[in-house]
C-alpha cells in the first residue's frame, strides 16, 4: 500500500489502483453519504481529520442497510495540494457510542 492506505469499516484493506478501479467499474455508489462532524488538526504539513458519518453504500446494485461510523483521514500536503494518503474507518454499533 505504498502511498496510500484505505482500511474500510469492515476491517478490509485496499490500494489506490484497487479502489480507483472499483469506482470506475461502478462497482459501488453512495445513495446517501453524510459527514456528521469532522476535527481537523494540522501539524506542519499533515493534517489529521477524525469524525463520524452515516451512509448507504449500493454494492452491485444492492443497497446495504445505513452504517454509522468514524473516521481517521491523513492528508499531506504536497505540490501545492492536501492529498490523502491514509484512509480508516471504523463502524460504531449501538454499544459503542
Amino acid at each position: 500500500m505504498a502511498g496510500f492506505a484505505h482500511i474500510e469499516s469492515n476491517g478490509t484493506a485496499r490500494t489506490k489502483a484497487a479502489f480507483l478501479e472499483d469506482v470506475a467499474k461502478r462497482a459501488f455508489s453512495f445513495d446517501l453519504f453524510e459527514i456528521e462532524e469532522n476535527h481537523i488538526r494540522i501539524f506542519g504539513e499533515t493534517a489529521v481529520v477524525a469524525g463520524t458519518y452515516r451512509n448507504i453504500v449500493r454494492v452491485r446494485g444492492q443497497q446495504n442497510p445505513m452504517k454509522h461510523a468514524r473516521h481517521l483521514r491523513v492528508y499531506v500536503h504536497r505540490g501545492g495540494r492536501w492529498k490523502l494518503v491514509a484512509h480508516q474507518a471504523t463502524e460504531i454499533t449501538s454499544w459503542s457510542h
